[in-house]
């Protein structure tokens, strides 16, 4: 008789997984969900793109600009970002839809200017990469993209602004590009936590509008006992926010895992707001979230891809698990998910063997769906397992 599984936290989750590096299994190569997305290349595959920092200062890297492959004109760029460390760090890539990209990266100077806030300089990297379906899935063999920060030669003042760089932008925007002829006003982060998270805006809300979930948009770090870049430029409107924070390579398979928190306490930017940082509006996060924490990044919400389930024991957050004969779920795509079996011994005796199956990757395009039923104790998986089902990127 299977055994109902108790939701199993993230950790728990890639802990498992983590048995695939010490019995010398490698999962398969698959995009980070953190890298994943572009409005431009809704329908093409992505691959991963790496990017080796031979400098002395961390740089944050992301595209400048974007040709879809097949396409002549360029289009918004995936609003992705990564950190390159010196050195080199497995987790500095980016998995992006087939083009052209060019890159632009910025990092921070210290307070130069002695006024209390960050100050930032970036730098445009126009020999273009192209990634096309020759491109490696393995992130060894991926694209690669050797910078030096600081580089000595074109260096601007400022942050990366990729929203001056769309087709067709303007001045005005701040980074997000559904207020682009709105006024801005800023918004500060505090973070009481314990370690530095990524902070963009979960909902937006035009004045007089509708509500647009995870805009295209500006983030920030906000990191323990609050720095003074932890600031927002939005247009006005009405907005809650998401943020995320780094775990570690928890599972061993050379890429950062995360977990993410929601504020659905919304936060009103209207013309009676100060300009002044001082005095903007403030929200307040802790990171690690005390409760409330879901598996991976921001914007990565699993349950809005359910069309039909049948005794589903969870789906929160990018993850769904289910352990019961019969136990089904029907997704709709354009999104890629994984999926694999932990037994669930695991789960019920913890500190027993971990027994597992290597992730399986699924790309279901937009407007198809695929089922998965569970069934135990055949052939390939005799016995008492539960499945985990992953989102691993929206592909629109």
């Amino acid at each position: 008789m299977s055994k109902r599984p108790n939701p199993l936290p993230a950790l728990l989750v890639l802990v498992a997984l983590l048995a695939c590096q010490l019995i010398n299994i490698t999962p398969t190569a698959i995009p980070s969900p953190s890298e994943s997305g572009n409005s431009g290349g809704s329908n093409l595959p992505l691959k991963p793109v790496r990017f080796a920092n031979s400098g002395t200062i961390a740089a944050t890297v992301m595209a400048w600009s974007y040709i879809p492959l097949g396409a002549t004109a360029a289009t918004a760029p995936s609003n992705a970002s990564t950190v390159a460390f010196p050195g080199g760090n497995p987790s500095a890539y980016l998995s992006l839809p087939l083009g052209t990209y060019t890159w632009c990266y910025h990092w921070e100077l210290g307070d130069v200017n002695t006024d209390g806030y960050m100050d930032y300089s970036h730098t445009i990297d126009n020999r273009a990469v192209v990634l096309d379906l020759n491109d490696s899935d393995t992130l060894e063999f991926a694209e690669r993209v050797d910078i030096s920060i600081p580089p000595g030669l074109g260096e601007l003042p400022g942050r990366c602004d990729i929203a001056s760089n769309l087709p067709g932008a303007t001045a005005q925007g701040g980074g997000n590009t559904t207020g682009n002829n709105l006024q801005l006003k800023p918004v500060c982060f505090l973070n009481t936590g314990t370690i530095g998270a990524t902070v963009m805006a979960g909902s937006y809300t035009p004045p007089g509008g509708t509500e647009i979930p995870f805009p295209a948009g500006p983030s920030t770090v906000a990191f323990p006992g609050g720095n003074p870049s932890a600031c927002l430029s939005l247009p006005l409107g009405t907005y809650t926010w998401c943020y995320h924070w780094e775990l570690g390579d928890v599972n061993g398979d050379m890429m950062m895992d995360y977990s993410h928190a929601l504020d659905t306490h919304p936060v009103v930017l209207d013309e009676s707001d100060t300009d002044d940082l001082d005095l903007a509006e403030k929200v307040g996060i802790v990171a690690p979230a005390d409760i409330g924490a879901i598996p991976g990044l921001c914007g990565l919400e699993i349950s809005k891809y359910i069309v039909a389930r049948n005794h589903v024991d969870n789906a929160a957050g990018a993850v769904i698990n289910m352990g019961h004969d019969g136990d089904s779920v029907t997704l709709m795509g354009p999104i890629t998910i994984i999926y694999y079996y932990i037994h669930a011994e695991v789960e019920i005796h913890p500190g027993v063997e971990t027994t597992y199956t290597v992730p399986e990757t699924v790309v279901i395009p937009a407007g198809e769906t695929w089922i998965y039923n569970h069934v135990e104790g055949h052939d390939e998986h005799p016995g008492d397992w539960n499945v985990y089902i992953w989102l691993v990127s929206i592909d629109d």
